[in-house]
Order: structure tokens, then C-alpha cells, then sequence
């Protein structure tokens, strides 16, 4: 329990938004991006990871019509950002629109945002996570 409200506390002062409560979904067991590679060549395309506050990016999805009953933000064990069973990403908006749907090394992920790192790999993937 005190990891917990440990996990709320800090994603109260570091990302500005209360994480819904959601139980948490099994993690990878195949490789997959992690804090100390930085990068991982994923299923859809190079994978790299950013840990900014996502306040403002599900403000976004909720007037999209991604709702807190259906896609509850929580912080898996891993440490993933997740909307819903997706954890968050940035990608190439022209090509991958917010909403959009693809697999990670991390898991299925939902398009939320985007990053200048697409000008130099344009089919890249920025996973959200808290490392």
C-alpha cells in the first residue's frame, strides 16, 4: 500500500495528473525497450522513451472521447504511462494520428502526442514511461 500512494505522490509532482486507479496489466516477457539501452529496434519502427508530465496530452484524449471509465490513466510496474490497456506514445502524426493503435516492445500502444525526434526517424516511437 505505501508503494502506492508512493507511485500517486510522485505522479502527482512530476507529471500533473492523477493517475485512475487500474489493476495492472502482465509485462513484457520478450526484449523490449528499457531505461538503460535508451533505444530498442520495436515491432513498429525505433523505439526510444521520454518521461514528461502527460497532463495535458490525456486533457487532449478525454476530448477526443477517450474516457476515464475506458482508458483510466495509470503507471504500470514497469514503469509505462497507460491509457486504457495502451501504453502511451509519441510518433509521426501525418502517418500515425492520435488514437492510433501499434505494437511496441512494451505492448499494444495509443498514439497521444508527438516529438521533434520525428524529423530525424520518422517511423519512430517515443514510449512514455517514468524512468
Amino acid at each position: 500500500m505505501k508503494t502506492l500512494i508512493a507511485v500517486v505522490a510522485l505522479s502527482l509532482i512530476f507529471n500533473s495528473y492523477y493517475p485512475e486507479y487500474h489493476p495492472n496489466p502482465p509485462q513484457p516477457e520478450r526484449p523490449h525497450l528499457t531505461a538503460s539501452a535508451g533505444v530498442f529496434d520495436g515491432p513498429s519502427g525505433r523505439e526510444t522513451y521520454y518521461n514528461l508530465p502527460m497532463g495535458r496530452c490525456i486533457s487532449i484524449m478525454r476530448d477526443m472521447g477517450y474516457s476515464v471509465e475506458e482508458y483510466p490513466f495509470y503507471i504500470r510496474e514497469d514503469g509505462a504511462k497507460c491509457l486504457g490497456n495502451y501504453v502511451m506514445c509519441a510518433a509521426n502524426l501525418s502517418t500515425r494520428p492520435k488514437g492510433t493503435i501499434i505494437e511496441t516492445s512494451l505492448g499494444m500502444a495509443i498514439v497521444v502526442d508527438t516529438g521533434d525526434f520525428v524529423y530525424s526517424y520518422p517511423d519512430g516511437v517515443d514510449l512514455c514511461t517514468d524512468w
